[in-house]
Formats: structure tokens, C-alpha cells, sequence
């Protein structure tokens, strides 16, 4: 079995999640068995989709020796979990709501108030490969993409992208589902004007980010421009392999936690305090992101609070995860495409 297959199902399995329809305001959740309007019976239908893909996944990953028993059983419980989420939380999948309040929920409320930071532990466990069972495969090991820059190596942490998926299937906010684009004709002029709109703020938050974090990189001597095209000797696969892994599991297992946990759950306490109260909850988990990347040294986390405040903003003005998905992404595949890549260490 190729090693690419449990994370092309699983990459599979968060695009079944993106193109679920979303229960409309006033209708019940995906987790009452009175839905039966055939919006509903989509939903319901969109929930099985990307769960079993999510199963077909991990069995992949089974088969192919990614997953011991421990592993599997994780696997499942991250599963299990976020069906139960999807079932009692409110209809937008989002933390708490749109509002901040759990619209349409069941159960205890202070479960409803732990649950979110319960399945952010889990995921960021996963993320720092702190649970057991799970043996990511190294893909490349002491390569160097040019002469001269520093060498790296890469795995594919399939522990890592199921946190991403998690967080996506669970606490971080929904936005307008793939499937809704062309389900109201009439709304589609309005649709395609607020398309348009995320699709500048994105390109905005993109270039300046990238130009800010690699303008002082240069500056401060942890990269430089490259005068060669990314490449590693005897693995033309390289370059494709990397983007892929940095984009669907790095890029996007990050931005939900920092992003589509803290921040979301950050602006909605402190929505009353207006722009001062969307600044802090811009600044405090890019901040924290930062320090994550402290490893590299003190100015690398520098760099990487300006990549999460980039990322931040662009999720603030959008309330579109990939928003800040494609920011954080654009001044990775930059670096690698145009610098010396990795960062050297201050």
C-alpha cells in the first residue's frame, strides 16, 4: 500500500466536512432525530460522509503500519468525539455559536463550557505526538534543498493532521459550506461579493505577512534570497511532498488551534471591549504561537508572532479559517520557493 493513502483519505474526509451543509438558524442540530426536512437528512447524510471517510482513513493507516493498537484506538476516539460534538453542539459547529451561546445544544452546560479547551488538549497532544501508537513515517532525513542550505528533515505526522481534523469537525467556527454557494440562487450575487472580498483581505494579509516575516528574516540573517530552485537530489517528489504535508497538516492542524480555538473563543469574551478587545485576541494567541517556535531561537519566534498576527487578522476580517490557512501557508511555500530554506538558528 502507497504511504500517501491514509492522508489522501483523510484529506478527503475534511473536504466531505467543508462541503456539508449546515443546518440552517431555528432548524435542530445534526444530533436530534426529528430532522426531516431534506436540508436535514443532507446534514446527517454530509455527517456520515466524513466520518467513515475519517475510519477509512485510520484503517489505511493500520494496514500500512502508521497506527499500533494505541494509535487506532485514538483514532477512534477522536471520531467518536467529534460525532458527539457535532450531535449536542450549536447547529454552526462553532464554539458556543455565533452569538457565544449554545443555540439549540444538549446537555449540561458546564460540559458545554469544557468540552471546547477538553478537545483542544486532545488535539494538541495528538499535534506534539504526546499520545502513543502512532509512527509517523520519515519521508526525508538530513536533505538539503540547495547548496548551502541548511539540512532538514520531514515526516508525515498523521497524528498531527488528525488534530487539524478534529479541531475542524469540532470547535473551530463554521464557514459558508462549499454545498451553500449554489443552494439559493437569489443569494448567490451576495455570495459572490463576500467571495470576493475574503479573496482580497486574504491576498492582502498574505503578501504583507510574507514580506514582513521575510523581510526581516533577511535582515536578520536567518535567511536570504536563493538564486536555485528548490531541490533534492535523488527525490524529485520533494518539493510536491512538502507543500502538501506544510499546507494540510502543519498549516492547518496550527491555525485551528491558535486560530479556530483560542482567538475565536478570545473575540467572542471580548467583543464588548470592540477594537481594542479584537486586537488582544489577535495578539494574544500569536504570542503564543511564537513562543511555540521559540526552539529556533528568539528572533524565529519573533517571526512567528508576525506570521500569527498576519494569520490572525486575516481570520478576524473574514471569520473564514482558511483565511488564515492560506496566509500561513503563503509565507511557508515563499520561504521554501525563494530563500534559503530552513531558517538558520540566531
Amino acid at each position: 500500500m502507497h504511504p500517501a493513502l491514509p492522508f489522501i483519505a483523510l484529506w478527503l474526509a475534511g473536504l466531505a466536512l467543508c462541503c456539508q451543509p449546515a443546518a440552517a438558524p431555528g432548524q435542530q442540530s445534526v444530533g436530534t432525530r426529528h430532522v426531516h426536512t431534506p436540508a436535514g437528512r443532507a446534514v446527517r447524510r454530509g455527517g456520515r460522509t466524513w466520518a467513515m471517510t475519517w475510519l477509512l482513513a485510520g484503517g489505511l493507516a493500520w494496514s500500512g503500519g502508521l497506527l499500533d493498537a494505541r494509535g487506532a484506538l485514538a483514532v477512534l476516539g477522536c471520531i467518536g468525539l467529534a460525532g458527539w460534538w457535532r450531535g449536542v453542539a450549536p447547529h454552526d459547529g462553532g464554539l458556543g455559536g455565533s452569538s457565544g451561546k449554545a443555540q439549540h445544544s444538549t446537555g449540561p452546560q458546564w460540559l458545554h463550557a469544557m468540552a471546547p479547551w477538553l478537545i483542544g488538549a486532545l488535539a494538541l497532544a495528538l499535534a506534539l505526538h504526546i499520545i502513543p501508537g502512532f509512527h509517523n513515517p520519515l519521508v526525508l532525513d538530513g536533505a538539503r534543498w540547495r547548496p548551502g542550505d541548511p539540512p532538514f528533515s520531514l515526516s508525515a505526522s498523521f497524528d498531527k493532521a488528525c488534530a487539524g481534523l478534529l479541531l475542524l469537525a469540532t470547535v473551530v467556527p463554521r464557514c459558508i459550506p462549499l454545498a451553500a454557494v449554489s443552494a439559493n440562487a437569489s443569494a448567490n450575487a451576495s455570495v459572490s461579493a463576500n467571495v470576493g472580498a475574503n479573496a482580497a483581505t486574504i491576498a492582502r494579509a498574505a503578501l504583507l505577512t510574507t514580506f514582513a516575516a521575510l523581510g526581516l528574516g533577511w535582515a536578520w540573517g536567518l535567511t536570504e534570497p536563493a538564486m536555485a530552485w528548490p531541490q533534492v537530489p535523488g527525490h524529485p517528489e520533494a518539493m510536491a511532498l512538502f507543500l502538501a504535508l506544510n499546507l494540510f497538516v502543519t498549516c492547518v492542524a496550527e491555525e485551528a488551534f491558535f486560530r479556530g480555538l483560542l482567538q475565536s473563543a478570545l473575540m467572542r469574551r471580548w467583543a464588548a471591549r470592540g477594537m481594542a478587545g479584537t486586537v488582544a485576541a489577535i495578539a494574544l494567541p500569536a504570542a503564543l504561537f511564537g513562543l511555540a517556535h521559540l526552539g529556533g531561537g528568539p528572533l524565529m519566534a519573533v517571526l512567528a508572532t508576525i506570521v500569527g498576527i498576519g494569520s490572525g487578522w486575516a481570520f478576524a476580517r473574514t471569520g473564514r479559517i482558511a483565511a488564515a490557512v492560506l496566509t500561513h501557508f503563503t509565507v511557508n511555500a515563499v520561504h521554501l520557493l525563494a530563500f534559503t530554506y530552513p531558517a538558520r538558528v540566531a
